[in-house]
């Protein structure tokens, strides 16, 4: 399992707008640089993740949870769930009307979980931490 969070001097609805963007990941996330799909509950999307610097891996997945200015999250479609399901959690808080703390968690179950861990849990874990610190820095320096 990977937690953490980070403070971005923005209000969440701010913060919301860029998640539920998924055509400007691009411009900002170097994890997730890519997502086909429509924002929706138990839409089906499809995310393109950077694992190293010259591998771009496919990945679908199904929205789980979706609270606008809350809650976003999705659960990993293949391989299959039981062999092992990545699940992540991005989550927003308000701490005042300009500051929003930022929570970024993903969870690993199923047999294959250790394995998963242990070959690319630091790449994942290193991914989500970019993510967090390019989103700061995407949305403090918005106009």
């Amino acid at each position: 399992m990977f937690q953490s969070s980070i403070i971005i001097n923005a209000p969440c609805n701010q913060l919301w707008q860029v998640l539920a963007d998924f055509e400007a990941y691009p411009k900002w996330n170097p994890f997730t640089v890519k997502v086909k799909g429509k924002l929706e509950p138990a839409a089906q999307i499809i995310l393109y993740v950077a694992l190293s610097k010259n591998r771009l891996l496919p990945s679908p997945h199904k929205i789980t949870e979706l609270v606008p200015e809350s809650l976003l999250s999705w659960a990993q479609l293949s391989p299959p769930r039981w062999l092992v399901c990545g699940i992540r959690h991005q989550r927003l808080e308000a701490i005042s009307e300009s500051q929003t703390r930022y929570s970024n968690s993903f969870e690993l179950t199923g047999p294959l979980a250790p394995l998963i861990q242990l070959l690319l849990g630091k790449s994942i874990a290193r991914g989500f931490q970019e993510v967090e610190l390019a989103l700061k820095r995407y949305v403090e320096t918005s106009p």
